[in-house]
């Protein structure tokens, strides 16, 4: 394509002839720019204004405030750059510099003015300039409108999202100190579950009540029913995967550990104590009735308060790069150190498993898949293999 080509392609120059653009190219003077070259400078005195022949040129806006740069547009080839200067004779309100290579027309405003005198067309070729910038300016102005209704909305967001987290934050950190007094009150009474599940269920009545109050969208809390096929049946797949692993490491301690030596691989009774209990229940009838709670109550009840309480709205709040990692380990990491009234142990297998099924929320932000992740893996750990 040639210059004349290059040149009609702009509106700016769409009407001129070979001899008027002819004329302009013999006023003008092609440049070139290496790639990451500056060829107009944010501040400098304005005298001519560029065309882009060939290759790409950023725009760049410094922040003063912080010494800092940001790219606010790319102008690609077909294009003018600096224009606006001719019509208010103000400095340079930005900095450019080529993106890639650059094959530049630059047209000086006071040849150009001359020819705009005594020639019509190239004095439309100033109107259509000034029509040009008022249509960025249009732009510019819903783009600006746009981005501080999205601004305003955020910060609306983040504020409620804010207020949501302190109330959850001080609920939780109740929770943990009112089993850490039953703890000292009645040592071993807090590990059952005439215990612990009443407090629980008082707690995600709490947290049901804070959610309710907060008026945000339920599937910020993971409360939604989007893209549950594909979360159950990757909680499936990467769960089993994740169950064979555990399988390994008890067949391993079997093997090696002082711990679990004469234990077998699969133990489903051995997290049921009935020998000090009064109950006629069979070990069978009590290992189902454990199940259901857990299936039932226990991973749905854990799943809400960590995932859907803590980690996402946490993603909502945050706003750097990491987030959502940010969002998994502290939503983990509390729901973890409320564990620390059954010991060191509980609390360290409770956040890492929590890491896996943060990680799983994070793909759909769906409770569905998670809470099936859970309740699959801690029957399999804990009431089918005994780890």
């Amino acid at each position: 394509m040639n210059d004349y080509e290059i040149l009609r392609e702009n509106i700016l120059f769409c009407d001129l002839s070979n001899s008027d653009l002819d004329i302009l190219l013999k006023i003008s003077q092609k440049i070139d720019v290496n790639q990451g070259e500056f060829f107009l400078r944010e501040g400098e005195i304005a005298d001519a204004f560029y065309y882009v022949l060939e290759g790409k040129a950023v725009v760049i806006k410094a922040d003063k405030n912080q010494n800092a740069e940001y790219a606010i547009a790319h102008i690609e080839w077909g294009n003018a750059i600096g224009e606006i200067a001719l019509l208010d004779n103000n400095p340079r309100s930005a900095s450019v510099k080529a993106e890639l290579p650059l094959k530049l027309l630059r047209i000086p405003f006071n040849e150009l003015k001359k020819l705009a005198e005594k020639s019509t067309t190239f004095n439309n070729v100033i109107w259509r300039i000034a029509g040009n910038v008022g249509g960025r300016i249009r732009e510019t102005n819903e783009v600006a409108v746009d981005a501080l209704e999205k601004q305003v909305a955020e910060y609306k967001m983040r504020t409620v999202i804010g207020l949501f987290m302190v109330n959850v934050i001080v609920a939780i950190c109740l929770f943990t100190f009112f089993l850490s007094w039953i703890s000292h009150q009645e040592a071993g009474a807090v590990a059952s579950t005439t215990i612990t599940l009443p407090l629980t269920l008082g707690f995600v009545i709490l947290l049901i009540l804070i959610m309710k109050d907060s008026k945000l969208p339920l599937a910020t809390f993971g409360l939604t029913a989007k893209n549950w096929r594909k979360a159950v049946i990757e909680s499936i797949l990467f769960t089993s995967v994740v169950c064979f692993f555990v399988l390994i490491v008890k067949w391993v301690l079997v093997h090696i550990s002082v711990k679990y030596m004469g234990h077998h691989v699969f133990e489903p009774y051995s997290t049921i104590n009935l020998e000090h209990s009064s109950t006629s229940l069979s070990q069978q009838a009590v290992w189902w009735i454990i199940l259901a709670i857990y299936w039932l109550i226990v991973s749905p009840l854990q799943e809400l308060i960590v995932r859907g309480g803590l980690q996402g709205p946490l993603e909502v709040f945050l706003t750097e790069k990491n987030k959502v990692t940010k969002a998994i380990l502290v939503s983990n990491l509390m729901f973890a150190t409320a564990h620390l009234f059954m010991g060191m142990d509980m609390a360290i297998l409770v956040f890492f498993a929590g890491l896996y099924f943060g990680w799983l929320f994070s793909r759909h932000h769906t409770l569905i898949g998670v809470i099936l992740a859970h309740a699959f893996l801690g029957t399999w750990t804990t009431m089918i293999i005994g780890l």
